[in-house]
């Protein structure tokens, strides 16, 4: 039996609440009758911080010649990587945690790193997101 559930919900302008997964959900909680539960509600990152770090990946891609997917995996490796034990052996596994899974802050700090390796290794300007919005709006990028 599950001990956890992970989910996603969306609260719509008008207020109204989009369960994801909800048949999911359902047959999590019908197979813990009587129990009680804590939910831990995490903000992911909103559409304008998505745009914005797809395009920060594809001028990255564009100035060392590869896909903006294989650059964020890259990023991910070199600033999401840890490390976890086994709680049975011991061993100790070195995993890269997913841009998913990150909250808001841990985003922005991650998509600051990004952005310094840019400028640091790469010598290039990243523009600001307020750049970026108007670059967007002006059919530049």
């Amino acid at each position: 039996m599950r001990s956890e559930f992970k989910g996603s919900i969306r609260v719509s302008e008008d207020g109204a609440i989009k369960f994801f997964h909800k048949e999911e959900l359902n047959k999590f909680l019908s197979s813990h009758p009587g129990e009680a539960f804590i939910f831990h509600v995490k903000k992911n990152r909103t559409n304008q911080q998505n745009r914005y770090f797809w395009l920060v990946l594809t001028m990255i891609g564009d100035e060392i010649g590869m896909h903006k997917d294989e650059v964020k995996e890259i990023m991910a490796f070199r600033y999401l990587r840890f490390e976890t034990a086994n709680e049975k052996t011991g061993e100790i596994y070195e995993r890269v945690k997913s841009t998913k899974e990150l909250s808001k802050l841990e985003f922005i700090s991650f998509l600051d790193n990004v952005i310094m390796f840019a400028s640091t290794e790469l010598g290039m300007r990243i523009p600001s997101p307020g750049e970026a919005i108007k670059m967007d709006l002006d059919g530049e990028v």
